[in-house]
């Protein structure tokens, strides 16, 4: 077992789309367990795809792991197994690449979604899922956005680390994912 930086990062092939979250700012709830302080979120307020560092055998099996507990869903109920692929980056972050099923997209979002507001999640970091277009989330994810959190989160991620504002790797897993879709129809 080891520790792996992991992403879940499902896509919708016939409609050109991914799927994203907006991060909250605080969380209260971790592994299941609540804490009556709440933390700061790394990425909180911000367009993010969901995964984190997670202990697991594998950097696939980190990023399934990561995805169920923000969403509550088991993302294999989902999507395609045989689309399922698993690529390392540099810097020592992983992500999982997988086609929702035909016809899935809808029920993903929507099973998601009611799980956030419902609360029945074990990490209590996501606002809210939904699938946006390459396009846009190869220019959005990115992107940090100052007024989509607070001063006081701002703050904190700023001491935290140097890479507490750094989006790029969302960029890099989505030329990687329109690459190999590319090479798949060419």
């Amino acid at each position: 077992m080891a520790e792996f930086h992991s992403y879940m990062v499902i896509y919708d092939f016939n409609s050109g789309s991914v799927l994203v979250a907006f991060k909250k700012i605080v969380g209260f709830r971790f592994k299941g367990r609540t804490y009556n302080n709440g933390s700061y979120l790394n990425y909180g307020g911000q367009l993010v795809f969901p995964g984190g560092k997670e202990v697991a055998d594998t950097a696939e099996l980190a990023a399934f792991e990561e995805f169920r507990q923000e969403t509550g869903v088991n993302a294999r109920d989902y999507i395609d197994d045989d689309t399922v692929w698993t690529m390392s980056f540099e810097g020592g972050f992983h992500a999982t690449f997988a086609e929702v099923h035909d016809g899935y997209a809808e029920a993903l979002v929507r099973d998601i979604n009611i799980n956030i507001l419902q609360g029945a999640t074990e990490d209590e970091e996501l606002a809210q899922v939904g699938f946006v277009s390459y396009g846009l989330a190869l220019r959005e994810l990115p992107v940090w956005k100052d007024s989509s959190t607070t001063p006081e989160a701002l703050d904190v991620l700023a001491g935290r680390s140097k890479y507490s504002f750094d989006k790029s790797w969302f960029f890099s897993i989505m030329r990687a994912l329109i690459k190999h879709l590319n090479e798949m129809q060419g």
